[in-house]
């Protein structure tokens, strides 16, 4: 579902796909451009009605009646629409590859011949023609395994034993520097790519387990600084900064110890880039150290800054338990696991003071713990109808 709720916190508009949404943007002439887990990538109007719709051609699903195709295995995560008008999507597609990893936690488990999940970012028009692509296969290595990289992720999504190895969940466009921004999660890096001639410009990252080519596109933090962890959705602010939604959570890459929900901690940061420099400072935060206030999201988030006021909306989208008696192996039904428990979800509009003031906030829990909410993302619109001010929120998943 969308959910549109007002500053009091009443439900004053609701809109219900078909499938669960994964994404939403608000189109410059005002619409709603959605996704969908079914990979299609939709706009409606404030009414409700379906102004048009785009589908990966080679989904699992087949056909999508009034849809556009487009020549994908899906359409994933956040659309973003460029300048231009045309839309910049991840797409997934694999690749069999030999001796590949079993385990992220254990380096000398078997390998095997992996189905291998890796990112294509594509350009298409409103046509649905493809002009332009770049394939993570291409620049980076499949072997820099992340964790999360065996979880079932493509299994739920219609492509059984794929290993999910970089993750892109948030895209977007710096025309300024006619850069595409990618978030891979799994990498837990935000690369920076030259939309001219495909070569990486920087990465933000932790510097572990790159080749000497790519750590050398790595950028150096200066000032006090903290590295993200299975970040997602970066956005380009009006100052040139990148602002995005900071999991935290892990903290690691295989095969070092992973920190559990209760040692880490969830936030939106906002980072400079210096590509002259070759540095990277961190501006803001939303936290910089645990505290009783602090959340820890398994998955999703959100964070971007509201252009009239310059606050940021801060989505924490699946809140975890702090639990200590839990693990990170989503096969492993003989432990406990996040997703054991249910999730709560908390949607703030913070000042960017440090630390921040909360100006507005909504929970979305259930008192017995019986059903998780999740909230994969928001936008914050001036105006439904009638002057009415509301912010729009996905609601994905709602389940026991």
């Amino acid at each position: 579902m969308l959910v549109g709720i007002d500053p009091d916190g009443e439900v004053v508009w609701t809109y219900k796909a078909d499938a669960r949404i994964a994404g939403i943007e608000i189109l410059p002439n005002g619409n709603i451009f959605y996704h969908s887990v079914a990979f299609r990538s939709v706009e409606i109007d404030m009414l409700g009605n379906e102004v048009r719709a785009f589908y990966a051609s080679r989904r699992p699903q087949g056909p999508a009646k009034n849809s556009i195709p487009v020549d994908a295995a899906s359409i994933h995560h956040q659309p973003h629409c460029m300048p231009n008008g045309n839309f910049l999507a991840m797409t997934a597609n694999a690749r069999e590859i030999e001796n590949y990893y079993t385990s992220d936690v254990d380096p000398d488990a078997p390998r095997a011949t992996g189905k291998v999940v890796g990112d294509r970012i594509i350009e298409f028009t409103p046509e649905g023609k493809e002009v332009w692509s770049w394939n993570t296969f291409d620049h980076l290595d499949p072997f820099r395994i992340g964790f999360g990289t065996f979880e079932p992720y493509w299994d739920t999504r219609g492509f059984p034993k794929h290993c999910d190895w970089s993750h892109g969940n948030g895209v977007t466009y710096d025309a300024k520097n006619d850069t595409v921004i990618i978030s891979l999660k799994h990498q837990s890096a935000i690369v920076g790519i030259d939309k001219s001639s495909g070569e990486i410009r920087w990465i933000i990252g932790n510097d572990i387990g790159w080749s000497d080519k790519l750590r050398a596109r790595l950028l150096k933090p200066v000032g006090p600084f903290q590295m993200q962890w299975n970040q997602h959705n970066p956005r380009v602010t009006n100052r040139g900064t990148i602002i995005f939604y900071d999991n935290g959570i892990q903290a690691a890459m295989p095969f070092a110890k992973a920190k559990m929900p209760n040692e880490t901690f969830s936030r939106a940061a906002e980072f400079e880039i210096d590509e002259k420099a070759r540095t990277v400072r961190q501006v803001w935060a939303s936290a910089t150290e645990m505290n009783e206030d602090s959340v820890c999201v398994w998955a999703m988030g959100d964070a971007h800054e509201l252009p009239r006021t310059g606050n940021v909306l801060i989505v924490d989208s699946m809140v975890m338990t702090k639990r200590k008696d839990m693990q990170w192996d989503e096969w492993d039904r003989t432990r406990l696991h996040p997703n054991d428990f249910p999730y709560s979800v908390r949607i703030r509009e913070v000042t960017r003071q440090s630390p921040p003031e909360v100006l507005w906030e909504l929970d979305l829990r259930d008192p017995d713990d019986l059903m998780s909410w999740e909230v994969f993302g928001a936008v914050h619109v001036t105006s439904l109808w009638n002057g009415t001010r509301a912010q729009v929120h996905e609601v994905p998943a709602l389940g026991a």
